[in-house]
């Protein structure tokens, strides 16, 4: 496998996720890089990415990198971060939202869209969106 000529995307599951105490930590690597003619993309793979999750705020953990948070909350952010990374390595770049997308639309996936992914399914706020302008 060549990463500058072939896009390569690995899975690993390094999340230490305890369902009796609800706590969860990870160890998977948050990278990706590329362009358009390959590139390389580091995904976590863990239980707590279930879809059917992302609307679900009565329902907490305790995670080290964030501390209690909602369930929704945490597949959201793995969720988005391994959208994000997965745009790395074809050359989507990390950008910025407008203020008028701020408010009409939510949320660029490719910038801070981590932090917001399903806000609107837990009446947090707006969405995230794919958008990215190319400079």
């Amino acid at each position: 496998m060549n990463g500058e000529k072939e896009t390569i995307v690995i899975f690993c599951n390094l999340a230490d996720w305890d369902p009796v105490k609800r706590t969860m930590s990870h160890h998977s690597p948050y990278y990706a890089g590329g362009n358009n003619q390959g590139g390389t993309a580091w995904q976590v793979d863990s239980p707590l990415l279930d879809s059917a999750s992302l609307g679900v705020e009565d329902q907490h953990l305790v995670d080290r990198q964030y501390g209690k948070i909602s369930l929704g909350n945490t597949t959201a952010f793995s969720s988005v971060e391994s959208a994000m990374n997965s745009g790395m390595p074809w050359g989507l770049p990390h950008c910025k939202e407008s203020g008028a997308d701020r408010i009409t639309r939510g949320t660029s996936l490719m910038g801070g869209g981590n932090r917001t992914y399903g806000d609107d399914l837990r009446g947090d706020g707006r969405c995230s969106f794919l958008h990215c302008r190319m400079r």
